[in-house]
């Protein structure tokens, strides 16, 4: 089951807003991937998408913080780099996986792990944000939407084996 964006995700109807839909629609995209029979190759290559996105979403959220002076970066940061640290666990999971042939096990434990994340991380720690939203509005007039640099991105889901590739996130327009 895919994850909906609800208005009680919202924490700054801006560019963190603009970058937790696009995390959504990657982590959907490769849900509905992972449905069909696809190559350990496009698991790879979904883990690879998602996670330059996380870590340059992690990047500018924590820039916003900063400039704000926001009480609780050190722990959000720590979240975020555990997050990455378990991306990248995943990954060598998934490459033992091919050996074992159990590899659609992992993809779901891989959807699974990072929905539960994503969710719980914006409902429980992003929102914490709110306050500092205001402050925060010069610093974020600079950026652009996440979705506006997809096509810069290292890599895009490859095709499932015996069907087409995966939808890309579609580029979105850029919140000010």
């Amino acid at each position: 089951m895919t994850i909906q964006w609800r208005k009680e995700m919202t924490v700054d109807e801006s560019v963190i807003d603009e970058d937790h839909k696009l995390l959504i629609e990657i982590v959907n995209t490769f849900e509905v991937a992972l449905g069909r029979k696809i190559a350990p190759e496009t698991i790879d290559q979904g883990l690879k998408l998602l996670k330059h996105y996380a870590i340059e979403h992690f990047r500018r959220e924590e820039e916003l913080q900063r400039a704000v002076q926001y009480p609780f970066l050190d722990a959000h940061c720590r979240e975020h780099r555990d997050l990455v640290k378990r991306l990248d666990a995943i990954a060598t999971h998934r490459r033992a996986a091919t050996t074992r042939g159990d590899i659609v096990e992992v993809a779901t434990e891989i959807v699974t792990l990072i929905k539960e994340w994503l969710v719980h991380h914006i409902l429980q720690t992003d929102l914490r944000m709110r306050p500092y939203v205001a402050a925060m509005k010069p610093h974020r007039q600079k950026m652009k939407s996440l979705g506006q640099h997809s096509a810069t991105a290292p890599c895009a889901p490859a095709a499932p084996v015996g069907g087409g590739a995966p939808p890309a996130p579609a580029k979105r327009p850029s919140a000010a």
